[in-house]
């Protein structure tokens, strides 16, 4: 049975490997160690402003997504930006993306969100696909650029 929680500093490792999968996905675009994952994700568990978690299934993680809480200039209320978000090769399809999206999606309004975001790159169809069919709809465009 899958169970969603926060993340914790000890999930570190198994979020790396899940991590792996995602930058295996990428082709070889993104360059990061498991130190400076680590190092990441220990400042990110100490920054009210993320959010963090993971899905396991018998202690055994299998997903996670990660976000960001921010607030504009424009608008009083905060949004929520979804930054990652992956599902174990062996159990996709599973509805555990969804889950994490609707977990995500609560714990972002009892931080007193009004809305929340995610972006993708262009040729990633599928997931496009599935946000869609998650309930997001294609309102806005993101950009941008290396630095």
């Amino acid at each position: 049975m899958i169970k969603i929680r926060e993340m914790i500093g000890e999930d570190i490792k198994a979020v790396f490997a899940l991590l792996k999968e995602l930058i295996d996905l990428l082709e070889g675009e993104v360059t990061i160690s498991e130190e400076e994952i680590s190092a990441i994700l220990e400042m990110k568990l100490n920054q009210k402003s993320n959010i963090l978690l993971i899905a396991v299934d018998s202690n055994k993680p299998v997903g996670m997504i990660s976000g960001v809480v921010y607030q504009t200039l424009l608008y009083a209320q905060k949004s929520a930006l979804i930054n990652e978000l992956i599902i174990t090769r062996d159990r996709r399809g599973e509805g555990i993306g969804l889950a994490l999206i609707c977990a995500m999606r609560d714990t972002a309004k009892g931080l007193g969100c009004v809305e929340l975001e995610v972006g993708t790159e262009s040729r990633n169809l599928k997931a496009q696909e599935f946000y869609e069919k998650s309930g997001f709809d294609h309102s806005f465009r993101l950009y941008g650029c290396d630095l």
